[in-house]
């Protein structure tokens, strides 16, 4: 029997391209079961514009819908979270209101859903600016440093993959609504995708395809987006923001060490302990000590920012350092 796909779709203040969207759900090649929109107290008309498509459709189409407004602002974690925490799907589709799906994506994923399959498959996308046109010649994985066999590869190593960093976007995503649901709550104030691929690795695994089923839309108001992976990107954000996101990547993998430490998967919880006393070294609460400089510079040599974290992580490293002493030379000159 095929599994019922429910598309759990998150909207807030997404007037302008959420009838795109929707559109693309109800174009695939093998048709949903249920749309399900959690709206998180939209100040625009995006539920306007929800009804007004709505209207335009056939009854069948149109009694896929449920419509719910949050009583308060849950934020884009917190939407979603509760959004899975009422689904009754088989296989839910996480789902951004401003992206657009190819017509193959649901059909090309459920393939690698089977009953012994993962508990995840996400796949590749492309980057489109507002108006739906390509951006570049790279694709959202390929922004991340992952080719398409590596893509391919993903699950063979999903833990140790994400133990560097969150490869993984929810729009991307398809997850069992059991495996789902029982890893919530979510351990911190942290990315609900990246610890649903964390939960996922640690118990059916995860799949991926390297095809780009959706188109992942920039246009300056993501919540969260792609900079492009170029190094000037990263390191102008830590001069801007010294304590982030090495201070938020300790707060995080604290709470998710903290989670799964119940799991039977001992390698996996070794290896998280040891990226969480790495963190603790490398972002200490005297961010200007010497024995910080010597674990950046040691952790360096013996190839832990290999291990433990993304692309050009030492270098930011480094440049917090700096701000963190132009920052204090200059309040100590004001005084």
């Amino acid at each position: 029997m095929s599994p019922a796909v429910e598309v759990i779709l998150c909207t807030y203040n997404g007037s302008a391209y959420i009838a795109e969207q929707i559109r693309s759900i109800l174009g695939q090649t093998r048709p949903v079961d249920k749309i399900s929109i959690h709206d998180d107290r939209s100040s625009d008309d995006t539920l306007s514009a929800i009804d007004a498509l709505l209207e335009e459709l056939p009854i069948r189409e149109r009694s896929l819908f449920s419509v719910s407004v949050n009583e308060s602002n849950l934020g884009y974690a917190g939407n979603f979270s509760n959004a899975i925490s009422m689904a009754t799907g088989d296989i839910l589709f996480l789902c951004d209101q401003d992206d657009i799906w190819e017509p193959g994506k649901v059909e090309e994923m459920l393939s690698f859903f089977g009953q012994d399959g993962p508990d995840m498959v996400f796949s590749d996308g492309l980057p489109v600016d507002s108006s739906g046109r390509p951006i570049g010649k790279t694709t959202v994985l390929g922004t991340y440093g992952l080719s398409r066999s590596e893509i391919s590869l993903f699950g063979r190593n999903a833990f140790r993959h994400l133990l560097k960093r969150n490869y993984i976007n929810g729009a991307a995503a398809a997850i069992r609504r059991e495996s789902a649901q029982a890893a919530l709550p979510l351990p911190c104030n942290m990315p609900h995708d990246y610890w649903l691929a964390i939960w996922c690795a640690l118990h059916s695994g995860i799949r991926a395809t390297p095809n780009a089923l959706y188109r992942y839309r920039q246009h300056g108001r993501n919540v969260i987006g792609i900079g492009g992976g170029k190094l000037i990107h990263e390191l102008l954000g830590v001069w801007r923001h010294p304590d982030s996101p090495r201070e938020r990547d300790l707060r995080i993998w604290k709470a998710v060490t903290a989670r799964i430490e119940s799991l039977s998967n001992a390698r996996e919880i070794y290896s998280a302990r040891a990226k969480l006393e790495w963190l603790k070294a490398v972002v200490p609460e005297k961010k200007r000590s010497l024995s910080r400089a010597a674990k950046i510079f040691g952790s360096a040599i013996d190839g832990d920012y290999g291990k433990f974290s993304g692309d050009f992580a030492f270098f930011r490293d480094i440049i917090s350092m700096l701000k963190e002493s132009t920052d204090s030379a200059n309040i100590a000159q004001k005084s």
